[in-house]
């Protein structure tokens, strides 16, 4: 009947839905930035701030925080990663600290690294499952307000979700929810158009027994 055939076509829809295993990384940059020294233009300052070598800072010196987790159920291992996890500002800064803050699960084994070339974070990790993540933070030099982004590539994922809203979902799950929409439009038509036709039917055969009385 049309009532069942509508019935399974939802159904099939939430099925897929729930049965959907996807690795849904997401990275996220808190808009906050925090200012730890402004350069002194000075020459005599006596103030003077040095990175790890013993060189002398004369930059500006900012923090920023961010987060990564995965939102989808499939977990990401280190097999997974076609090529590595890293963090890059646009600009010409010099990363001076990168630390995680906090993690959601200790096993994920997430660990940050800076690149010799001190303009690169590389983020290693053991497994990350649904819900697994952690926050970071990076000090470096420079532009207060300089872009972070994230580079990589993971199997089975397009890109990594930088917080902008992108879909989710891949090309399967749009066409069986367009699919299923139609196959509901369709049934409602029909069980509309016979309810319309056996009012008219009643009512015609009301009308003839009418006149014949």
């Amino acid at each position: 009947s049309i009532t069942l055939g509508l019935f399974f076509g939802v159904s099939g829809f939430v099925f897929y839905f729930k049965s959907i295993k996807e690795r849904e990384p997401v990275f996220i940059v808190d808009p906050v930035r925090t200012s730890i020294y402004i350069k002194d233009n000075t020459i005599d300052s006596e103030l003077k701030i040095l990175d790890k070598a013993g060189n002398r800072i004369t930059a500006d010196i900012n923090t920023l925080t961010f987060y990564f987790f995965n939102s989808g159920k499939e977990a990401i291992k280190p097999t997974n990663l076609l090529s590595p996890i890293q963090l890059r500002l646009n600009c010409d800064c010099t990363i001076l600290d990168a630390r995680v803050i906090k993690t959601s699960r200790p096993i994920s084994g997430f660990n940050l690294s800076i690149d010799s070339s001190k303009t690169l974070v590389n983020i290693s990790l053991i497994i990350v499952e649904k819900g697994d993540g952690f926050s970071g933070q990076l000090t470096y030099t420079g532009d207060k307000l300089a872009n972070l982004e994230i580079l990589g590539s993971i199997e089975g994922v397009e890109s990594i979700n930088s917080g902008n809203g992108s879909s989710r979902f891949g090309l399967g799950f749009w066409l069986l929810l367009i699919v299923t929409i139609s196959i509901a439009v369709i049934m409602v038509y029909l069980l509309t158009r016979r309810n319309v036709t056996d009012w008219l039917t009643r009512e015609y055969r009301i009308t003839i027994s009418d006149n014949q009385r």
